[in-house]
């Protein structure tokens, strides 16, 4: 059960103004003389307070002859105020909103070495994306093996666990050393191009992209969604010149 103290605190009552209230609701009609006796405030706070509560609506008086009584506000209407405070929270909140700074894009590099450094960009690949997601790479691998050797094993588990498209752009003769696969979908560079014959792949995804060189192993992360939708658009303009071609 919520606490009954806490909660009338959110709505803007001191400790002071909800220890009356609550004594108000308790006890109806009493007369100022009477809440003194029955709290630790003299009299000026105690009318300070009674003012206040009346303004928010939480207690009334009545006369009685020539005595004021007070008696608290029914509890509905906490509960009106209540609504009526998450009503002008949500008017202001696009207000607010705009007054907030925007949050700064994330950019970041990271280098990696070694054959592990290399298994660990696959890797990130399929834990960084979410289900469904598309991934786009250049592979310009020369020895394909060897390039398998290196693909962590719960890689593809994650992968096709997480139903993740791949499209590639490489040359013919890598693309032949791959099995043929649904989810993935080649396009090929001519053999007589000379863009594919340097040990290398890239990957594009999610806001990350990672290069992978054979040659020396390293590899190179690199976070920013910015560089990575512009890699992602020349991919995809290649890739479709490249299908257009194929299906000439």
């Amino acid at each position: 059960m919520a606490d009954i103290t806490q909660t009338l605190s959110q709505l803007a009552l001191t400790k002071a103004e909800i220890e009356l209230y609550l004594l108000l609701l308790q006890s109806p009609e009493q007369q100022i003389v009477d809440l003194v006796g029955e709290t630790e405030y003299h009299r000026p706070r105690i009318m300070e307070l009674l003012v206040s509560l009346e303004e928010k609506r939480l207690v009334t008086h009545e006369l009685h002859g020539r005595r004021k009584v007070y008696s608290a506000a029914p509890p509905h209407v906490v509960v009106e105020r209540a609504k009526a405070a998450l009503a002008d929270a949500q008017a202001i909140l696009p207000e607010l909103m705009q007054k907030q700074p925007k949050k700064r894009a994330v950019s970041t590099i990271k280098t990696l070495t070694g054959e592990e450094g290399l298994s660990a960009c696959f890797l990130d690949v399929v834990l960084h994306l979410k289900k469904g997601d598309i991934f786009y790479r250049y592979s310009s691998a020369s020895d394909q093996q060897y390039v398998d050797s290196l693909v962590p094993a719960e890689y593809r588990p994650i992968r096709d666990s997480k139903q993740l498209e791949r499209k590639v752009i490489t040359s013919a003769y890598v693309g032949e050393q791959k099995k043929k696969r649904l989810e993935r979908s080649i396009r090929y560079f001519d053999e007589s191009d000379e863009l594919f014959e340097h040990n290398v792949i890239q990957f594009i995804y999610g806001d990350k992209i990672s290069l992978l060189d054979f040659n020396t192993l390293t590899a190179t992360i690199i976070q920013n969604k910015a560089i990575t939708d512009f890699q992602k658009s020349i991919f995809l303009t290649l890739y479709k010149r490249l299908e257009r071609t194929e299906k000439s």
